[in-house]
Parts: structure tokens; sequence; C-alpha cells
């Protein structure tokens, strides 16, 4: 979900249709789905995605994460890549389409116009402007599920995975357009899964990060621990 202002928003997806009318289960397909309300969430409305299918290789069956940057460009990722556009009245219009052989997760944008999009395979890609740059190709048994731009810095939360099986999960930090990466994970974090500003939700509990002492205070779970940085 994704909100420009109190009124303006969007939410995105995946839905199942038939392949033909009549069809079993079995015959369904997954395609892209992106609802907009103008009204703070009061209504909805199914947004056009039709333009989506002049450009080769654009074949999504979900979107995963949407961002708007300042100038109101909309920015768009799934398992097909990454789209560029405008979302205008119902409809989204199509700058540009960029490829990925991984599904990408997660996408985000700030007032530079620099963007950042995470996704499987350890996938990390950033677009300043111009183009999209892998800046990074971490083990293919990582994955990255949230990007977070907080000034100078950008934070990713993600993972390792062997044999089809979740692994330690962790945090990164990286100060520097993504020239290097630092491991920001607290300690008892092995379940840790997402990142929603000030706070970390973990599958045991909620934490908090104290940003003048650079630590992490566990919130809601199982007791409270501190972690410094």
């Amino acid at each position: 979900m994704w909100f420009s202002d109190q009124q303006r928003g969007w939410i995105w997806g995946t839905e199942r249709v038939s392949a033909a009318s009549g069809a079993s289960s079995s015959m369904q397909k997954a395609k892209p789905l992106m609802l907009k309300t103008d009204d703070g969430g009061t209504t909805w409305l199914t947004v056009n995605l039709n333009d989506l299918s002049s450009f080769a290789g654009a074949s999504f069956t979900l979107f995963s994460s949407m961002c708007v940057d300042p100038s109101g460009k909309s920015w768009i990722v799934g398992d097909a890549g990454i789209v560029e556009g405008t979302i205008e009245s119902d409809k989204l219009r199509t700058i540009s389409f960029t490829g990925s052989s991984r599904a990408l997760n997660s996408v985000a944008g700030d007032k530079a116009q620099q963007v950042w999009a995470v996704g499987d395979g350890g996938l990390i890609m950033r677009y300043h402007g111009q183009q999209w740059r892998s800046t990074a190709d971490a083990d293919v048994g990582s994955y990255f599920m949230r990007v977070k731009i907080v000034g100078p810095e950008v934070w990713l939360v993600g993972g390792t995975s062997r044999n089809g099986q979740a692994g330690n999960r962790g945090l990164l930090l990286s100060s520097r357009n993504g020239q290097d990466w630092e491991d920001r994970t607290p300690s008892a974090s092995e379940t840790l899964y997402d990142r929603i500003e000030g706070k970390r939700r973990l599958g045991c509990g909620c934490w908090r990060r104290n940003l003048s002492h650079r630590q992490w205070r566990l919130i809601l779970g199982q007791g409270e621990e501190s972690h410094q940085q």
C-alpha cells in the first residue's frame, strides 16, 4: 500500500482469472492487480494496466511494491521487473520497462530521484536519473524483502535460504550509495522480516531503533532486550 497524501493511495497484488469462460481452477492464470483511491480509502477503483502489453517481456503475474517520487512518477516492481510510469485517472501509462530474471520485492525512492529496488537472488538495483544498475549481486541463496531510504542511508531487510527453507535473516545499511554494506542485524534477529519507519517487526516481537544511540530495543514479544550497535 502507498499513500502520497491523506487522500490519494494505491494497493496492488495479484488476481486469478479464468483462461476461458467456464474453465476449471487448474486453467486459471494470475495477473497483476492495482487499485487506487482519491478519497482516503472510502472507495477504490481498478487501475487499467493494458498499456503494459506494449512492452515485450512485461509478463507480470503480480506487483510486489510501488513508490511515487516527488515528480509524480510511479515505480512498480514485481516478478517480471521494474515499471516506470504515471497513473493518470484510472490508467497506468508506462514510460519504460526494465526486465529482470529474478523477482523484485520492494522499491523505494527519495527527493533526489534516486530509486532502489531489491529482490530474490540477492539482487540490489539502483536508479539515478538515467538507467538501472545492479550495485550488488549477493549469494543466490539470499533474498531481500524490503528497502527503505532514510536521509543518506539505505536500509535492506532480507535473509538466506537453502534447499527452499528460510535461514538466518538480517539488516544491512549503506551510507555510500551501495558501494559497501554494513551488517546491522540485532543479535537475536533470526526471525527478522520487515522494517517499518522507526520500528522493526520480528516473528517474536517488535524492535525499535534509538537513532541517537544507535540501539535496538525489543518492545513487543517475550520480555525486553537491548542490542547496542
